[in-house]
């Protein structure tokens, strides 16, 4: 299924706050799987680093009821980078998947046209509702190739106030986790505002 055909679907069934819990955990310890390689290092390309956090997702969701599939590009567009889907609500409810998106870009603290492209490639794809536009959660992953986690939002953050968009900033999220996750809200046209909920992940010191 390709997402113009899945946005063409039915409406789409809010994700919980489990499952949204869920959908972070898996991606923070899929991190943690992937990087044990030596072979996954900052200078590879955002496509090549965004399969080895798959494979360690994959390692992880097992018991998790879910499932993860990678997006492809297609003629008619982007695709999301991970697509996720619920065993219940696929089962159950006869919902459609894939029931949550997640978009990965790289990100450097002093690297502003990473920063932008973070915010224009990224965030704007769900603001415009380009992507999960039946959705109230998106999820982000920012792979922190230089600089540090703070540093990089700080710079997400610099670009957002000089485009008069200071609303749309990042501000750090309180979980019922030990995650450091960050959100931002987005108000959208003709359909439901979106919160994003960011990760961003570090490389280890060789």
């Amino acid at each position: 299924m390709t997402l113009e055909e899945w946005e063409a679907g039915p409406p789409n069934i809010d994700l919980e706050i489990g499952q949204v819990l869920t959908i972070l955990s898996v991606i923070a310890d899929g991190w943690r799987a992937a990087i044990g390689n030596d072979e996954l290092t900052p200078t590879l390309k955002e496509r090549k680093i965004t399969r080895w956090l798959i494979g360690g997702m994959r390692r992880c969701i097992k018991d998790r009821g879910a499932s993860i599939a990678r997006g492809t590009e297609t003629p008619r567009g982007a695709v999301p980078d991970i697509c996720i889907s619920f065993r219940r609500l696929r089962e159950e409810e006869g919902e459609h998947e894939p029931h949550a998106v997640v978009e990965c870009k790289r990100v450097a603290a002093s690297d502003p046209t990473l920063c932008r492209r973070y915010v224009r490639h990224g965030i704007d794809r769900f603001a415009s509702s380009k992507y999960g536009a039946k959705s109230k959660y998106g999820f982000m992953v920012g792979y922190v190739v230089a600089g540090s986690t703070l540093g990089c939002v700080d710079g997400i953050n610099r670009y957002l106030a000089n485009q008069k968009r200071e609303p749309d900033c990042l501000r750090a999220d309180v979980l019922p986790v030990a995650l450091a996750v960050w959100s931002s809200r987005h108000t959208r046209k003709a359909v439901p505002s979106i919160e994003i909920k960011h990760q961003f992940l570090a490389f280890p010191t060789r």
